[in-house]
């Protein structure tokens, strides 16, 4: 091979060769790039697994920071707030929109009542936060199907406060005893469900729309099983039969029990605005209170239309003299006895000052005696306040009652509190001592 061919094959070997080298090199840099962009990724990835886990753990360390403070402040049984922080944890891992300690009133609902299987036997399938929350009561509460609008009795409004829902543990007692196999006939007319139901009513109570809720189902049977007319049902709602009223024979559920009747039997009803209905309720309420001091109950026959308007117009007139600005009502009447008296509560500039000089968070209750859940009031000694009442309505319990900077009540204020409910047919509750 002349001696030209031979230089040209070796500068082509030559230069395949560097080509190779460089082709070698390329790939040994791309792969170790990729180990690095890996390496970076895997680092990346275990942070924020690190980062999620503090934050978890932050989450619900500060929720039941909160929560054990106000459970404590609020004197409730240790058992309930062992199981408020079980469910919290759980809530951290299945729903954290439900970790935070706004939940307290739907946590001590579901906490207060009997669960038929164990809280770590719970596993998610998924769904929105409300569908978890339901899936975790029924869980907890029930054997065997239940009417789905009996699950909306855990619909509570959030609130940041240790206040068990009094006015809506019967609907949760009620999810709870259907859950368990029981019939509602049973409960109806006791302590549970106070409403004195028929056999009829039950069955319309339980055939209710999955939407409704409790109340209104109740209404509703009651409204139905007496023959009224359904379009009732709405007027009833906006007025204070908008909530449950209890299980006192006077003035709880078996009282309104009967106004409902009369109220389906008398057409002239219907005619009314959800301002007018409210109007003759509440004159009626404290037409039965008046009556009760007698030692008597209100009749409720021979009242017709003119004179049930010439009364309530009078007693319209007397709560207007009064003032307006003011909260709802409680019907609840005035009480003094020697150097002690009870004061209404009954505006949010009166709250704003109970706080004040008390030191204490009563003005977070305004919403709920807005809305008539509770009524708040000031027991007081030669005119100092000493202690600040709340009243859930529904039950007429008293469920709070609470000194200069939470302090709990002496003896004497015991005693002066005591003397109080008895007088205006109210209960006091064992943590209030």
């Amino acid at each position: 091979m002349p001696s030209r061919n031979r230089k040209k094959v070796a500068a082509e070997t030559r230069a395949r060769a560097e080509a190779q080298q460089a082709a070698r090199r390329q790939q040994r840099l791309s792969r170790a790039d990729q180990e690095e962009r890996t390496r970076a990724a895997l680092a990346r990835s275990k942070r924020q697994a690190r980062a999620q886990a503090v934050a978890v753990v932050s989450r619900f360390a500060q929720a039941w920071g909160s929560t054990r403070s106000l459970l404590a402040l609020a004197r409730v049984q240790s058992d309930v707030r062992q199981r408020v922080e079980k469910l919290l944890k759980l809530l951290d891992t299945q729903a954290p929109a439900l970790c935070t300690v706004d939940q307290l009133p739907w946590l001590l609902l579901l906490a207060g009542e009997r669960w038929v299987r164990p809280l770590d036997g719970f596993v998610s399938t998924g769904g929105t936060v409300a569908q978890v929350r339901d899936a975790i009561a029924a869980y907890l509460l029930t054997r065997y199907p239940v009417p789905p609008f009996l699950l909306r009795a855990l619909d509570v409004a959030p609130l940041a406060v240790a206040r068990v829902p009094e006015e809506d543990r019967w609907a949760v007692g009620a999810l709870s005893a259907v859950g368990r196999g029981q019939s509602l006939g049973d409960l109806a007319g006791t302590s549970a469900l106070a409403a004195p139901l028929t056999r009829r009513m039950c069955h319309l109570f339980l055939r209710a729309g999955p939407a409704w809720t409790p109340i209104r189902a109740l209404r509703h049977a009651q409204v139905v099983g007496f023959g009224g007319r359904p379009g009732l049902v709405d007027l009833l709602l906006q007025t204070r039969l908008g909530t449950y009223r209890g299980d006192h024979p006077w003035v709880g559920e078996p009282f309104w029990h009967r106004v409902i009747e009369w109220a389906c039997t008398r057409p002239w009803i219907m005619d009314l605005d959800p301002e007018g209905l409210g109007d003759v309720l509440a004159w009626l309420e404290s037409e039965q209170w008046e009556a009760c001091a007698r030692g008597e109950e209100l009749s409720l026959t021979g009242r017709t239309e003119a004179s049930v308007g010439r009364s309530v117009a009078a007693w319209r007139a007397l709560v207007d003299a009064q003032g307006r600005g003011r909260l709802p009502a409680s019907g609840i009447p005035a009480w003094s006895e020697d150097a002690w008296t009870i004061v209404a509560l009954d505006t949010p500039a009166a709250l704003v000052e109970e706080g004040t000089r008390m030191r204490h968070c009563v003005g977070m209750y305004e919403r709920l005696a807005a809305m008539g859940k509770v009524a708040l009031f000031s027991l007081r000694k030669a005119g100092a306040p000493r202690l600040t009442i709340e009243v859930v309505l529904a039950t007429r319990h008293v469920v709070q009652a609470k000194g200069a900077c939470n302090r709990t009540p002496n003896p004497d204020e015991l005693d002066a509190l005591g003397r109080w409910a008895a007088a205006s047919l109210l209960a006091v509750d064992r943590r209030v001592a």
